[in-house]
This record gives C-alpha cells, structure tokens and sequence, in this order.
C-alpha cells in the first residue's frame, strides 16, 4: 500500500462533480462519499480523498495493489490536477471576474437562461 499526496494549484474544486456524476452504491465512475473515491482501473486499486476546497486542496490517494507511478499519473490525468485555472480564466478576461464570484459555483449557484444572459453580456 502506498499514499500519495497531490496538491493542486487553487482554486481547485472537483467533489460536486463527483456528487452530481456518481451513481450512489454504484462504481460509476467509482464509488464516492464522505469526498472520498474507490475505484480500480486495470490493475490498480486506489482510493483519492479530496480535502481543503478550493484554496487549500490536497488530493489524498492511496494505492492498493498495482504500479504506483501508472496510479499516479491516472489519477493527475482524471483529477486534472495540472491545470492552472487562473491561467486559464486569464485568457478568458470575460469569464474571470464571474469565476472569482462563484468560486467552484458552489451548490447554491446553478447556471440558468437568465443568468448566463446577464454574466456573458459585453459590457465594453
């Protein structure tokens, strides 16, 4: 067994996507609760807990039974652990002052027809 700690450029925020996208007792596409993750993909049996949403994450992983450098590699791959959203809002000048409101967009924030009218309007 073997732990892995990731930690991710902030803001990074990824369990609401897995509430939404898992199916509960299901292993699709894992088995998620509690902001932890079990699945096994090939050979390799892991575990990824996600802590500190979304300034202070650490992304927690521990490897069952398979090769540890595929796990984490895997794992930096589906848990997008490289991106640098500031980067990336940067270029999208538009986008940035909206991201820096809803940070994560949060369970009490959902995107609907007005909203996305009203955010995406050019102001300029």
């Amino acid at each position: 067994m073997h732990r892995i700690l990731l930690k991710p450029k902030p803001p990074y925020k990824i369990t609401l996507h897995l509430e939404k996208f898992t199916i509960p007792g299901h292993p699709t596409p894992c088995i998620y609760g509690e902001n932890c993750c079990r699945r096994i993909v090939d050979e390799i049996a892991y575990t990824v807990c996600v802590y500190g949403e979304p300034d202070k994450s650490v992304i927690e992983v521990i490897v069952y039974s398979g090769d540890t450098i595929r796990a984490r590699e895997i794992i930096e791959h589906i848990y997008n652990t490289r991106l640098d959203y500031s980067l990336f809002l940067e270029k999208l000048k538009k986008l940035y002052s909206i991201a820096l409101e809803y940070r994560g967009f949060g369970k009490d924030y959902y995107i609907t027809e007005s909203t996305t009218k009203d955010s995406f309007k050019d102001n300029s």
